[in-house]
């Protein structure tokens, strides 16, 4: 009976590798199914319970609105993006749009700064704008590209796009049922696996609502106002906005407090004043005012274990990492802390050092 079990289960174990192996090129589109369906989640629910249990109409509803509200947006500022880093790169004379901003800048740096550059070689303008364009192309196009999962062309964007949405309707409408599965098979303890299971689904939940909602509002916010004082490229500095808020020890400000000094210090006052109050009352609140609401008394990971998880899954996976990397933390923190409670606790739920 043994080694008919062990069989079994060597079998499983190459059935799983290939399985993995078979949807590995649509990883991407796996992952942001998964996210979508856990952030639209609520609104199924209270769509089904609307529709009297109808549970296919309520996903169908609920794909739709998951399109409208965040492919559709999705898709366009990506290629507003794209379009703004293409009008960076040399147009009519090799000549970039920012000679004047970066004429300025320079025209603030000390002359021992300057010096340093001109030794370092970077002390021609037209050169440094080129070499900022091309970074930022070849940024953009590996992000897209990479986000797509399986090609950069427009027949794999559209394949993975679809594939993402079909995986939707079916996550959204069967996620509970694919979780319990799934969790109700680990090989632990019955009350280990209930308490294990619900902390990452709720650190899961806290995670894509606390910070991908929260980063996308702040960039696109932010965009507006950047598009609203006339600053080139306001899609390129909503992208950063909406990154850099992803890293809880810098958030939105890193990007829109340079750039008002910078516009009080090239004599645009009236622009970098209007900046500073909008970052500080209307970008700096959306974190405050969304986050709480998106999260409410779920479990969040800290800060510091935000970041490096962001960081880590970026350098590692790429734009996926942004989820995978928080959640592999947090099923990490969340067992140490599930297995050393457990430790500590009998049977009966009691703590053994009071018993």
């Amino acid at each position: 009976m043994r080694g008919d079990r062990a069989g079994a289960i060597g079998l499983l174990a190459l059935a799983t590798l290939g399985f993995l192996w078979i949807i590995a090129p649509f990883r991407s589109a796996i992952v942001w199914a998964i996210a979508a369906s856990v952030l639209f989640a609520p609104l199924h629910q209270v769509l089904a319970r609307r529709l009297g249990g109808h549970r296919n109409l309520a996903a169908t509803l609920t794909m739709l609105a998951m399109v409208l509200a965040l492919i559709v947006p999705t898709i366009a500022a990506g290629a507003a993006l794209v379009h703004e880093v293409g009008a960076l790169i040399a147009a009519k004379g090799g000549a970039t749009r920012l000679p004047t901003s970066l004429d300025q800048v320079r025209a603030m740096l000390p002359d021992w700064l300057h010096h340093v550059m001109r030794l370092a070689g970077a002390d021609d303008p037209a050169a440094f704008q080129r070499y900022v364009a091309r970074l930022l192309e070849s940024g953009v196009t590996s992000l897209f590209g990479g986000a797509i999962g399986i090609g950069q062309g427009a027949f794999g964007f559209a394949v993975s796009l679809g594939v993402m949405i079909y995986a939707s309707f079916f996550f959204i409408r069967d996620g509970r049922a694919i979780y319990a599965i799934v969790t109700d098979h680990l090989p632990l303890p019955a009350a280990i696996r209930d308490r294990l299971t619900a902390e990452i689904g709720d650190v899961f939940r806290a995670t894509l609502r606390g910070s991908l909602i929260v980063a996308m509002a702040q960039g696109g916010v932010g965009g507006l106002i950047f598009w609203l004082l006339g600053i080139e490229a306001p899609a390129i500095w909503a992208f950063a906005m909406a990154f850099m808020s992803l890293l809880p020890p810098f958030g939105a400000g890193a990007v829109w407090v340079p750039m008002a000094a910078f516009l009080l210090l090239t004599g645009s006052i009236w622009q970098g004043i209007v900046l500073i109050l909008c970052g500080l009352f209307i970008i700096g609140l959306v974190d405050n005012l969304l986050r709480p609401l998106l999260v409410g008394r779920e479990a969040r990971l800290p800060e510091y274990l935000v970041l490096l998880s962001t960081l880590g899954g970026l350098t590692l996976i790429g734009l996926d990492g942004i989820i995978i990397g928080p959640m592999i933390v947090a099923i990490f923190l969340v067992s140490w802390q599930t297995v050393t409670l457990d430790q500590h606790t009998d049977p009966r739920g009691r703590d053994r050092h009071r018993a």
